[in-house]
């Protein structure tokens, strides 16, 4: 796994991240200074990450342990060493679909070294691009890969439970538990069209 790929699919599980597991999200954030709260879009959340990587160690740090225990699948009072715990009190569903889905990017063993990888190589990707004068554009980038990846997990997930209904109801047998993860990977393959229209309309404002 080379330093591009492993900050591809940093960006892509922070989309997830956003959606599935928000309040542990904003525990990071606010524990490092943002002013993001449970009332910010989803765009500012997004944007208040990217930012935090750029910038924060100690976002980057933390972020990096809430990757590892979460694919460890350690108990949320782990995290008390460094945001207070009643950010993750609604965590459980929306954790277990982001351990999923980092197991599909990442083993056991090296999602400790590939998510710090991934982490501080986006981190410097965002500073060098900051440094240049095209801070902003480099963080649309990343929100158009966390939106595609976000976005393709929640209609995975509406699928899912649509066959599950169904099975419910005599119908089709629902898709395997496998399917949800393993099309966050696959969304990266569309990122490229999302991207080329998010920054043509950035250039455009």
């Amino acid at each position: 796994m080379d330093y591009t790929q492993a900050q591809d699919e940093i960006s892509s599980i922070v989309g997830l991240i956003a959606v599935e597991d928000k309040p542990a999200l904003i525990g990071l954030l606010q524990s490092s200074g943002s002013l993001v709260t449970e009332m910010s879009t989803q765009d500012e959340l997004l944007d208040a990450t990217f930012k935090a990587i750029r910038d924060s160690n100690k976002f980057r740090n933390d972020l990096s342990k809430y990757l590892t225990e979460t694919a460890s699948n350690e108990s949320d009072a782990d995290y008390g060493n460094y945001v207070d715990g009643d950010f993750f009190n609604q965590s459980g569903t929306g954790k277990a679909k982001v351990k999923d889905a980092l197991g599909s990017l990442f083993s056991k063993e090296n999602i400790a070294k590939f998510g710090a990888i991934g982490i501080d190589a986006l981190g410097s990707k965002l500073n060098n691009a900051a440094n240049k004068g095209a801070g902003k554009q480099a963080i649309e980038y990343e929100k158009a890969k966390a939106d595609s990846a976000a976005a393709t997990a929640a209609a995975t997930a509406a699928e899912i439970e649509r066959l599950k209904a169904q099975k419910d109801l005599g119908g089709k047998k629902p898709m395997p538990k496998w399917v949800l993860p393993v099309s966050i990977g696959g969304g990266l393959l569309i990122i490229g069209t999302i991207v080329f229209f998010a920054m043509r309309k950035n250039k455009t404002v």
